[in-house]
């Protein structure tokens, strides 16, 4: 027994020591606000790859048609990944009123069985059509605010950066699932943006990532990394950070963000966060694995001490917890920050609930991900 104590203080230890310094670096983070009104505005390239999104097509173009950044000065390239559905027709519809709108098809550039990485192939093909100077991409099922285009470009410029890393953050919930899962992405935010402040890691949404052409250009864009479904963003942006590691960071501002729901089934929960799993085990940086096995290794200690003491010693006041308090403090303090600076405090009622879902979830996709290589995502089985 004395053997796993030491063990669960050790790891819980690291565990607050590193939530400890994810939050000091959120705050050493500048908020940003465009304080100048850009001389020139570059052009913008809108990617989107789109797969079985009719549902969610309209309302994400509706979003990015009505922007402060002139529309004369930004395009938006949808390409459709194999659609079965009406997503291609509905993009047709908005091509047909609006100018700056354009539509490109997969099937119209290679056969799907010569494909690997659908998703890399799709941004592919709409980067070679981009006429802009600076790539920004999104999911077919998020919305943008109005400031979206012009608070990253205007970071990017202000700051001399090669590429941007925003906010993504869930809304709509209706249940306390989707509550957990948007309180849970507020978290992931904090440390995306703690991360590359810090230059601890390199960490990024595909949803909402901005570079330059010709830097994707400089880099070889996709062609050495197609070999992975996944790893669109984080593994480009690890390739960047090869050349201008000092020139990435995030766009801490609420007029950077893109909206978008949670999953609706637990299925679709863990397979959306072992396909993210498969990324980081493809990572060239030997700091992510000590980082994650930090953080499984102490919340799966945590369980383990806790069914030893409770469920075995029947022993309820004990190092377990203890470590239990203690997460649920340093937890609740960063989380708290964030839901206040992203004006989502009300997520906070689901705190609890999550504090103990987190737990099991870190310990399920810990496990998954190391034997499960192989994952289905817009029907499709991927690795």
């Amino acid at each position: 027994m004395w053997v796993v104590n030491l063990l669960l203080l050790i790891l819980l230890v690291f565990y607050l020591a590193l939530m400890l310094y994810y939050r000091l670096q959120w705050n050493a983070l500048p908020a940003f606000t465009p304080s100048l009104k850009l001389k020139s505005l570059p052009k913008i390239s809108v990617i989107i790859a789109a797969r079985n999104e009719e549902k969610n097509i309209a309302e994400c173009l509706e979003s990015i048609a009505y922007q402060t950044y002139p529309r004369s000065h930004y395009e938006i390239i949808v390409v459709d990944d194999y659609s079965t559905d009406h997503t291609a027709h509905i993009v047709n519809r908005y091509a047909a009123r609006l100018h700056n709108v354009k539509l490109l098809q997969m099937r119209d550039v290679m056969n799907e069985r010569d494909i690997v990485s659908y998703k890399k192939m799709a941004l592919s093909t709409g980067i070679k059509a981009a006429q802009g100077s600076i790539i920004l991409c999104t999911d077919a099922d998020c919305i943008s605010v109005p400031e979206w285009i012009y608070t990253i470009v205007s970071c990017m410029i202000e700051n001399n950066l090669k590429m941007v890393a925003a906010p993504v953050l869930y809304h709509r919930e209706v249940n306390f699932f989707q509550g957990f899962q948007a309180l849970d992405m507020i978290g992931l935010m904090g440390v995306t943006g703690a991360s590359l402040h810090s230059r601890l890691s390199y960490m990024c949404n595909g949803a909402n990532l901005a570079y330059y052409k010709e830097v994707y250009d400089e880099v070889g864009g996709f062609d050495d990394i197609s070999v992975l479904a996944s790893g669109d963003d984080l593994m480009l942006m690890y390739k960047i950070a090869k050349i201008y590691p000092n020139n990435i960071t995030f766009c801490k501002s609420n007029q950077a963000v893109v909206k978008t729901c949670a999953n609706r089934t637990w299925k679709n929960f863990f397979q959306q966060r072992i396909r993210w799993a498969t990324k980081n085990a493809r990572l060239d940086d030997r700091r992510i694995p000590w980082i994650l096995a930090g953080v499984l290794g102490f919340n799966l200690v945590l369980v383990i001490n806790t069914i030893i003491e409770w469920g075995i010693l029947h022993r309820i006041i004990g190092l377990s917890l203890f470590a239990w308090i203690a997460k649920a403090l340093i937890d609740y303090f960063f989380l708290n920050n964030l839901c206040d600076f992203f004006k989502r405090k009300s997520l906070m009622n689901y705190f609890l609930i999550s504090l103990f879902l987190h737990v099991m979830y870190i310990n399920i996709i810990g496990i998954m991900s190391t034997f499960k290589k192989t994952y289905k995502w817009k029907g499709r089985l991927s690795k």
